[in-house]
């Protein structure tokens, strides 16, 4: 009776013995998980923080260009701007004054 409780009881130990091992091995293993993703966060945050500031710094730039868009109109009628102007130059800016305007209504389109 002795031999079979102490054969018993050696199982019990040896079972409880690799259950502790590999909880172990669990949380060592959780804990480089843990660190793992806590870098990975912290990394993310960084990243975030950077395009949060590119963002803004494009929005400003974006709204410089509105307002000097809206200060060239007010100063200068781009409709009647082509009978002033040589045809040559005409031309050559024409492109860029479209342009100018169709940033102009996207942008107003987009704002309402």
């Amino acid at each position: 009776m002795k031999s079979t409780f102490l054969i018993l009881l050696a199982v019990v130990v040896i079972v409880l013995g690799f259950s502790v091992f590999s909880l172990q091995k669990e949380l060592l293993s959780a804990r480089e998980n843990a660190v793992f993703f806590e870098e990975r966060s912290n990394e993310l945050q960084r990243e975030l923080m950077r395009l949060h500031t590119a963002c803004g710094e494009k929005e400003r730039f974006l709204e410089e260009i509105k307002q000097s868009i809206a200060e060239l109109e007010s100063k200068v009628d781009l409709d009647t701007l082509e009978r002033h102007i040589p045809q040559k130059t005409w031309v050559e800016i024409k492109p860029i004054i479209d342009k100018l305007k169709a940033f102009r209504e996207s942008g107003e389109n987009s704002g309402k």
